[in-house]
């Protein structure tokens, strides 16, 4: 609806939408279905077009899939890295939340008052691991026998690309360093939006 009145009162409109195409839930989903991660990401976002058709959503201007970005994810990981924003924990980069100042301003939320372990995602192990029991996953190394890209970075050679970093990198890189409107569904307020 936001985009019709967009386009109603005149303005051209650019819309990506990327899908996410890899990663823990995917591998998991796949493994239970007996089927190939590809095969189970296309059989989903085949359902969601059906959906999205049936109720009348326009067509957007460019779909693209996180794994069609993968070089670039790795080297806005490696700037992370560089800018100090990013560190590495046995293959994993992860960002480091307290490295930015306004994190958690888009979402409201202090990440001094979180509660370590309270999504139910994570185990006093891997909290242990982290300088903060908030920072989150930039690049993962991957297990045997899962999707793998190779980094070409000696502390992180191979692995994939985690949830945040996808989106901003498309994003960035269909549309350039500015623009205008990122939009998505309020349940990935946090952390989801608030970590890209």
């Amino acid at each position: 609806m936001f985009r019709r009145w967009l386009e109603y009162r005149g303005h051209h409109v650019i819309s990506i939408i990327n899908y996410t195409d890899i990663d823990d839930r995917i591998i998991v989903e796949a493994a239970k279905a007996g089927v190939g991660e590809l095969d189970h990401v296309e059989r989903v976002i085949a359902g969601f077009r059906r959906d999205c058709r049936a109720l009348k959503i326009k067509d957007y201007s460019a779909y693209t899939r996180a794994t069609d970005f993968v070089p670039e994810q790795a080297e806005a990981v490696q700037a992370l890295l560089d800018k100090g924003h990013a560190y590495v924990v046995d293959g994993e980069v992860l960002y480091d939340v307290h490295s930015f100042p306004r994190y958690g301003e888009l979402s409201g939320r202090n990440p001094d008052d979180m509660q370590a372990g309270a999504s139910g995602r994570t185990d006093e192990a891997e909290t242990a691991r982290k300088r903060s029991h908030v920072d989150f996953t930039l690049w993962k190394p991957s297990k045997a026998g899962e999707p793998s890209w190779p980094t070409g970075a000696g502390e992180w050679p191979q692995g994939r690309p985690g949830w945040h970093i996808e989106c901003s990198v498309m994003s960035t890189v269909m549309l350039g360093q500015h623009f205008d409107v990122h939009g998505g569904g309020i349940d990935n307020l946090f952390p989801h939006h608030e970590n890209e």
